[in-house]
């Protein structure tokens, strides 16, 4: 890993920090991926939560780690787009999440031996890091305050129905969670996640 790469995720680690909202913070899983996604019949059930407290991008931000190789097959960007398009979050925020994951996560993979998979999230995270920063690429989704209210059961509930008709249509986990998240928003006149 190039000291580049690191530096361009502790650049977006400092970003992230800094844009934190206690207001806006929800309960996430924290480490959603594949291998915590278990099907279970004809649906998919998460498992081994972290259960942080964080921006809602978070757990995006994870998805954007998972299949390095796949992530430059076309526009890296594309990814936290459709991501932030699905849910109605902030696409520099779940690009952001992504760049710091995949640093940690390639870095400890590494060190434990998982490979090739912590070789090609670092090989990744030198690519990423040589593009520049996310804002001047386009990243963006637009406006970048915006904000729902979810109850945790709500959002629970909502999950558990999407993930069950994801795996219905033999969609992978990750659309499948981006498409339970999408349906958690409750409603436009709720401006602010909240915990209930």
């Amino acid at each position: 890993c190039t000291e580049r790469a690191v530096e361009h995720a502790l650049a977006c680690a400092a970003r992230r920090i800094a844009a934190h909202d206690d207001e806006r913070a929800v309960l996430v899983h924290g480490d959603v991926h594949e291998w915590n996604a278990l099907q279970a019949g004809d649906h998919f059930k998460l498992v081994d939560p972290d259960g942080l407290l964080a921006a809602a991008e978070y757990d995006l931000g994870v998805l954007m780690r998972e299949d390095p190789v796949d992530l430059l097959a076309g526009d890296p960007y594309d990814r936290a787009r459709w991501l932030a398009h699905r849910t109605g979050l902030d696409a520099t925020a779940i690009w952001e999440w992504g760049v710091v994951e995949r640093v940690s996560t390639g870095l400890l993979c590494t060190k434990i031996g998982l490979q090739p998979i912590g070789r090609q999230m670092l090989h990744t995270a030198d690519q990423v890091a040589a593009l520049g920063q996310p804002a001047g690429r386009g990243v963006s989704n637009g406006d970048p305050n915006i904000r729902w209210r979810i109850s945790v059961q709500a959002r629970r509930a909502s999950m558990s129905s999407s993930l069950d008709a994801m795996s219905r249509a033999r969609t992978t986990p990750m659309t499948a969670l981006a498409t339970a998240l999408a349906r958690t928003r409750a409603s436009t006149d709720c401006p602010q996640f909240c915990i209930r």
